[in-house]
This record gives C-alpha cells, structure tokens and sequence, in this order.
C-alpha cells in the first residue's frame, strides 16, 4: 500500500493549497476539518460558480471536488477547469457519493487524478488528497 511521507495530525509543514468544492454542509465542514487539521490550507465553497470565481483569482496546488453540484454537474467543472489559464495540470480529487460502476473512469476521463467514494474515510483522507498532490512522494509502506 502506497503512502505519504509525513502525514499526520498537526503536521509542522504545510501541505498545499485546496480549494474543496462540496454542497453538502456537514460534509463540508468535516472534510475542511480534517484537511486543515492535516495540514493543508483549505479555501471551501459549495457551487461550480463559486468554485470558477474563485478559480479566477487564485491558483490552487489541488482541488476536491464533490461530483454532484446543485449548479453544475462536477465533471462538467473538472472539464473547465483543465481550461482554465494556470490550472491546466492542477490535481483534481473527485469525490462521489454514488460510486457506480464506471464512474471512476468517467472522472478519469475529465481530468481528475484521483476518485473518493462516500462517506470519505477521515483517517485516510488527507493521504489520498496528499498522493494526488505530489504523485513522487508516495514511499511504499513498511
């Protein structure tokens, strides 16, 4: 099992900017909890729209995105975020509640590096996001 190097709680270094892109408010709050607790800097909003604003402003190191938005289907947003100035080859964690079959390949295929099936797993979900980020610092487990 692949894992990253110096990821635990209250990590001294920080991590990465995120912007998490989540409708669902407990959901929401909980997985900006654990990614800041982790060490991440976290932006969080809950539209496609806010998420394009946002993106217009800042460049972020990765995004997590939920892949069903009241306002905008989230492969539809991965899709327009690959065309987005500066955001060409940023990582994109979808995050999904349905997880049928063939939608992991579907989130591929948009341009996401990585795909989550809820209920995200709060010990592991800062390493999953981790690994996205920085594919070359993943050490195999002892």
């Amino acid at each position: 099992m692949a894992i990253h190097a110096d990821i635990t709680p209250g990590t001294a270094r920080p991590l990465g900017a995120l912007l998490l892109v989540e409708d669902a408010p407990d959901n929401l709050q909980l997985e900006t909890l654990v990614l800041r607790a982790y060490g991440f800097h976290v932006d969080a909003c809950s539209t496609a729209r806010e998420a394009l604003l946002l993106l217009g402003r800042q460049t972020y190191d990765g995004l997590v995105l939920d892949l069903k938005l009241p306002d905008m289907d989230g492969l539809e947003l991965a899709r327009r975020v690959r065309g987005l100035d500066g955001h060409q080859n940023v990582p994109i964690v979808a995050v999904t509640g349905r997880g049928m079959p063939g939608d992991e390949a579907k989130a591929l295929a948009a341009g996401c590096c990585a795909y989550i099936v809820k209920p995200v797993n709060t010990r592991t979900l800062a390493r999953q996001v981790a690994d996205a980020l920085n594919p070359s610092a993943v050490v195999s487990k002892a």
